[in-house]
């Protein structure tokens, strides 16, 4: 149907969801929104209820005293990725450019030649004595 070029993974997963009943133009269609990242409203339903159960997970490196390497996995901070996301909608005012660095964390921009960045910082409730 569509005149693309496939990789070979692609004709793998074509295939594939030809074998369990779809069509091929229905395979192909697939294929080509996972590679231009189509986001259905099935999908976005599904994401959504992922982020507020915690189970997409954010990835921290470190290292230890020792020097040695690791990764730790940490849940997403939606209040905080809401407050970035805010503030970021905020300035898209700004002649210059803007981008979010750590959509935790850190907004970049530049404003009359100048550049700037916002960091988030969430303390730590006090421990009650």
């Amino acid at each position: 149907m569509f005149n693309e070029k496939w990789t070979p993974e692609e004709l793998r997963q074509i295939k594939a969801l030809v074998a369990i009943g779809n069509t091929q133009e229905e395979a192909e269609q697939c294929v080509l929104d996972d590679r231009n990242n189509v986001e259905t409203e099935y999908m976005k339903e599904m994401r959504i209820k992922a982020e507020k159960a915690g189970l997409l997970r954010v990835q921290a490196r470190g290292v230890d005293g020792f020097g040695k390497k690791h990764v730790r996995t940490l849940k997403p901070n939606m209040t905080k990725r809401e407050i970035i996301q805010t503030v970021a909608e905020g300035m898209e005012e700004l002649p210059d450019s803007m981008t979010i660095i750590n959509p935790e964390r850190q907004i970049d921009f530049w404003l009359d030649g100048n550049h700037y960045s916002l960091t988030l910082t969430q303390h730590r409730p006090p421990k009650n004595k």
